[in-house]
């Protein structure tokens, strides 16, 4: 694993934004996508170490589909001051702007009828993204 420069994050950025005019989207690159997702959905774990040996890593194994809490926290003290300042704030700014999004609980009470809508968030979520060439931070 390369380590990741501060340079590397701006260079990274000004490709985004010089794609971004362009049609990310194909329907060849959805058509892919789809298939993907129904292949991961019908073999789970199997298929998303076959597309992350076909994208990324032809070495991978099953321990490579998840983040070791450690490594993780490894990784966070051992980087550089300005990528895990920036890091950090962008990690603020994503939490910010989405506790905004949070849907309330909301109750209704008519005669003897109450009914209540609580939001629960999920236990567990996974994701699979192919990097390709290039690392993200994220």
């Amino acid at each position: 694993m390369s380590a990741i420069r501060i340079r590397d994050v701006a260079a990274m950025r000004r490709d985004v934004l010089r794609r971004r005019g362009a049609d990310a989207f194909t329907p060849a690159l959805l058509a892919a996508a789809r298939r993907t997702i129904a292949e991961v959905r019908r073999r789970g774990d199997a298929a998303a170490l076959a597309s992350v040996r076909r994208f990324d890593h032809r070495g991978a194994t099953h321990g490579d589909l998840w983040a070791d809490r450690s490594a993780l926290r490894r990784a966070g003290r051992t980087c550089a001051p300005e990528l895990r300042a920036a890091l950090d704030e962008a990690y603020d700014a994503i939490l910010s702007f989405h506790r905004a999004q949070r849907p309330k609980p909301i109750a209704h009470r008519r005669g003897p009828f109450h009914e209540a809508l609580v939001p629960q968030a999920l236990g567990r979520v996974g994701g699979c993204v192919p990097r390709g060439t290039v690392g993200y931070p994220s």
